[in-house]
């Protein structure tokens, strides 16, 4: 069969590169670029021109769909296309592994974050282990608290009647346990949270928050951008220096880092210099001790 994009009536048929996406005339912004990023990563480079056909949209949107991975350091430009970073990786980590990592840590982290929240408190939480053990860690604790989540997980953990939890639905991930997608940013546009608390794969001095996941940057960005209060990050000691396939939050966009005592101490010091406030969470053994 063959088929046709109805505005330039470019046959495709021929072509199994360029079949393999056709038009989304009615899909959103997300989805076309969730999309070429399916298609860079299956081949490695493509035209300016090339995308263009394929999502039946003008040049002048690819470039600009294409300046945003390039901000997040995930392709470079060349003479009428791009391609993937050699150091490009697909580097996400199952969900269940993330858990098993530095347990103590996250539970230290999540003590002291609980510390900075208020009665009446409306918080934007992302997923990951460490934003879960801040729940756990809210199950303890008297203060009412509304949270807003795309922690598929959450439900799960929640026991205080205190906490009024809130879940943003979306397209279920099952490798980091996460609704994320459009379903997601309805829910997310119509909130202004006070407190924001975000997980991360990894915090740079030099480029902010980042993620191994590219879903999740629109669902951090949401966050930060209807949070009228503090931006905290979250990060166990084994994050701090490094920095994941996408840029999530700029360093400027953080009001406080909550980590732990494993953490670079010379590194630290960088972030504090950028304006980040840094709180260093003591784990068990060493309050014992």
């Amino acid at each position: 069969m063959i088929v046709l994009f109805e505005k330039t009536g470019y046959d495709v048929s021929n072509n199994p590169r360029e079949s393999e996406l056709i038009k989304m005339k009615n899909g959103s912004v997300y989805q076309r670029k969730r999309k070429i990023e399916d298609y860079l990563r299956k081949h490695g480079s493509a035209r300016t021109d090339e995308l263009s056909r394929l999502f039946s949209v003008s040049e002048i949107t690819i470039r600009r769909d294409l300046k945003d991975f390039e901000e997040k350091n995930i392709l470079e430009r060349f003479h009428g296309g791009v391609r993937l970073l050699k150091d490009y990786t697909d580097n996400e980590v199952l969900f269940e592994e993330k858990g098993e990592k530095f347990s103590k840590e996250k539970a230290a982290i999540a003590r002291e974050v609980v510390k900075l929240l208020s009665a009446g408190d409306t918080i934007f939480l992302n997923s990951g282990s460490t934003s879960l053990a801040v729940l756990n860690e809210l199950n303890n604790r008297d203060k009412t608290i509304k949270v807003i989540t795309n922690n598929a997980l959450a439900p799960t953990v929640i026991t205080n009647n205190n906490v009024e939890l809130m879940i943003t639905g979306g397209e279920y991930r099952k490798t980091s346990k996460s609704f994320v997608g459009d379903l997601a940013v309805p829910v997310l546009s119509k909130v202004i949270a006070t407190k924001c608390i975000l997980g991360a794969n990894g915090i740079s001095a030099e480029h902010g928050i980042s993620t191994s996941v590219y879903q999740e940057t629109l669902i951090n960005e949401l966050m930060v951008k209807h949070c009228k209060g503090e931006c905290i990050i979250v990060a166990d000691g084994s994050k701090i220096g490094k920095f994941f396939s996408f840029k999530s939050v700029g360093l400027e966009e953080i009001d406080i880092l909550v980590t732990d005592s494993t953490a670079d101490r010379d590194y630290i010091a960088k972030i504090e210099k950028a304006g980040v406030k840094v709180v260093i969470a003591q784990v068990e053994e060493e309050i014992e001790q």
